[in-house]
């Protein structure tokens, strides 16, 4: 849904730019066909990027539900009706997201050690320290090839996967207490490398 969700925004930001072409490109407030071509592919772009992060069936419907009132609301009613929609749409892309980034912030920034109050927390614990050990491994393992030594380089290398790999399925069930998509491309890849290393020896 999140290719989806940045074409509709493209062609938002086309509709806009073809409306103002008919305004002399000074902002007027009024309606016409782009304008609400503009409101209707921004309201179902930040729709797709909101729901490609939840699983809830219901949660999805309700936020495309909002999104048909704003378009339709746009000529039906008035233009206010629409925009009253697009704010329910964007505090609800707000709210789905920032579960994600709760979780991602933690992979991506230089993490401290989280104190396992909560399952989500001992998880994302799990994950961090087992991320932490096998990167590690393969750095000793590197610094050992340096050197010339080859002593249980097979051994660690399969360490390093197997805590790699146990990394990768700590942090899906993270996602999954959040209540969101994990980003599974990504960790996709991740478990590729790790398999791939471990399969080496």
């Amino acid at each position: 849904m999140i290719p989806f969700g940045f074409i509709f925004l493209g062609l938002a930001s086309i509709s806009e730019m073809i409306d103002h072409t008919q305004t002399s490109w000074i902002y007027v407030d009024h309606s016409s066909l782009f304008n609400w071509l503009f409101y209707s592919f921004l309201s179902l772009g930040l729709t797709c990027l909101s729901i490609s992060v939840i699983k809830n069936k219901f949660i999805q419907k309700t936020n495309f539900c909002i999104s048909l009132c704003s378009i339709i609301s746009y000529f039906l009613f008035d233009k206010t009706f629409a925009l009253l929609f697009q704010v329910i749409i964007s505090i609800l892309l707000i709210i789905n997201w920032q579960r994600v980034f709760k979780v991602c912030l933690v992979t991506i920034i230089s993490p401290v050690k989280i104190f396992a109050d909560t399952a989500l927390d001992v998880y994302m614990n799990d994950f961090y320290s087992k991320s932490n050990e096998a990167s590690q491994i393969l750095k000793e393992i590197e610094n050992s090839l340096k050197e010339g030594s080859r002593k249980k380089v097979c051994s660690r290398q399969r360490e390093a996967a197997r805590l790699g790999l146990l990394a990768n399925k700590s942090l899906i069930k993270a996602f999954e207490i959040e209540g969101a998509n994990p980003p599974m491309q990504a960790i996709k890849a991740s478990q590729q490398r790790w398999e791939s290393i471990l399969n080496e020896c």
